[in-house]
């Protein structure tokens, strides 16, 4: 491990860092974690072969 390495608590880096950026593509359904309520069909079936294997 380097020795000049630090790692922050979450609220400190969050006072530098903005996770959720506002993109076009974002907005479509076709983004996994769109608004429409739609879970895209390749997402449900990784989660779903997922679930069976739990």
């Amino acid at each position: 491990m380097p020795r000049n390495l630090c790692l922050l608590p979450g609220y400190v880096a969050s006072t530098q860092i903005q996770a959720h950026v506002r993109l076009p593509y974002k907005a479509t359904p076709a983004y996994w974690n769109s608004n429409d309520g739609a879970t895209p069909p390749e997402l449900s079936k990784v989660l779903h072969t997922i679930a069976a294997t739990a």
